[in-house]
């Protein structure tokens, strides 16, 4: 999931969570979704998402030339690029129903010390799309200038982009 402007964030907020949905533990009865991998272009962000979500943010920069979003790291090493399709579906219609289901299961985070971690996202469905999103995974990366000749590593990812979208992640507690 890519997006930008949640609740609290300033106007240039972006951020890419990668989840696995329908992952299911042995000492719990429901699925969850597990954020197996997050980037964000705020400190803020990345801290509370690895310290207390167990998310595994990096910090990241996001440049977006629509339809392509280029992810880069602190040294400008392309780490995604993100193809955005379509014009976008509102928050009311099916697909988007249909993504939110996903999104209703808890979420799972490991934090440093191994324990897991759950929390819940709360959505604000007034205003804001939905569209398709292609990730290619850059591997190691390469300069931000090369991003054109570079070979890709492994296949393309389906993801959505969700934008003029509020949300808010609960406050983690324990998996019990």
């Amino acid at each position: 999931m890519a997006g930008s402007l949640p609740i609290v964030a300033a106007p240039d907020y972006s951020e890419m969570l990668i989840g696995v949905a329908g992952v299911r533990l042995r000492k719990a009865a429901t699925p969850f979704v597990y954020i197996a991998r997050g980037y964000s272009n705020s400190a803020l962000t990345v801290f509370n998402g690895n310290q207390f979500y167990g998310f595994t943010k990096q910090p990241a920069r996001f440049w977006w030339q629509e339809p392509f979003c280029l992810i880069t790291d602190g040294a400008e090493r392309l780490l995604w690029q993100v193809q955005i399709e379509g014009k976008g579906t509102p928050t009311g219609s099916q697909a988007w129903r249909k993504l939110a289901a996903i999104f209703r299961q808890p979420i799972l985070g490991r934090i440093a010390n191994g324990s897991f971690v759950v929390s819940y996202f709360d959505w604000d469905l007034s205003g804001g799309s939905c569209r398709e999103a292609m990730l290619r995974d850059a591997d190691e990366g390469s300069a931000i200038a090369q991003a054109t000749q570079r070979e890709w590593t492994s296949l393309p990812q389906a993801g959505v982009m969700l934008s003029r979208l509020r949300w808010r992640l609960s406050w983690p507690t324990p998996l019990r």
